[in-house]
């Protein structure tokens, strides 16, 4: 690109454009931390948000996301993330409801090698649709080291809302578990083999009084002591309640009351 095209003076159309161009590149070069890829028709795009370069594989930060309305007759009802070329390739599955105010979420995964990453949306009017981006990582994500006796502790789950809100909008929540997690699995040879059963979060259940908002199904591959940013539509005076269950059958909940704004 020619930053010096156009000269003084009166810019001309095409001078504008390149310039509104240049401004779009130089605001996604301001996170140089993540690497973003959106894919899909108008209304259909996902986004997905992921560093270029994971040094830890055990806690990759990921967010994906779906700029779509979220109305009863027309919204996202799922995200399923995976990463075929892992030892532990489902990623996890979100299940929206419209009281889920918006189709994001962000959490972090653990990949043993990397690779193509898959994220596959569905609306409740058109159907699927998917979006890919390559993830590359550090070695080690999926196995216990060896020598390694993974501990297994679960408990104290909390909740943050955002301040006092107003209704229909939508409402950050961020909650977490502190929960170890593990796949069991131990690299032996440049294989991966199954060494003890897996022990994970298995599930987080969010709703806004007593209605479904939204649903995390998770597996082995979502990082220890889980940490969760998503979002509801606000009902002040209601209560956001959020579930956790293992793969044990042992539970957790937090809630907290939605302000007026």
């Amino acid at each position: 690109m020619d930053a010096g095209d156009g000269g003084r003076g009166r810019r001309s159309r095409r001078d504008v454009l390149r310039l509104l161009a240049l401004g779009g590149l130089v605001a996604a070069s301001e996170r140089p931390a993540a690497s973003q890829a959106a894919s899909g028709s108008a209304g259909h795009r996902i986004q997905i948000d992921v560093p270029i370069l994971a040094d830890d594989p055990v806690s990759i930060p990921l967010t994906v996301s779906v700029d779509h309305p979220m109305e009863p007759d027309h919204h996202i009802t799922r995200l399923e993330i995976a990463l075929p070329t892992d030892p532990v390739p489902k990623k996890g599955l979100f299940r929206f409801t419209p009281l889920a105010g918006r189709a994001s979420v962000a959490y972090q995964i653990r990949s043993g090698q990397g690779g193509e990453l898959r994220v596959i949306g569905e609306c409740s009017r058109h159907g699927r649709f998917e979006a890919e981006h390559v993830l590359r990582v550090a070695p080690g994500g999926c196995a216990v080291p060896p020598g390694t006796a993974a501990r297994e502790r679960g408990g104290s789950p909390s909740l943050r809302l955002s301040g006092r809100v107003k209704p229909g909008e939508a409402v950050t929540v961020w909650t977490s578990l502190k929960h170890t997690s593990h796949t069991g699995l131990a690299e032996k040879k440049g294989q991966f083999v199954q060494e003890r059963p897996p022990y994970y979060v298995e599930r987080m259940t969010v709703f806004v009084g007593d209605e479904l908002a939204s649903e995390l199904l998770m597996t082995p591959a979502v990082s220890p002591d889980p940490q969760v940013r998503l979002f509801v539509r606000a009902d002040p005076g209601k209560t956001v309640r959020v579930v956790f269950a293992n793969n044990r059958g042992e539970r957790w909940e937090a809630r907290q009351r939605l302000g007026s704004a």
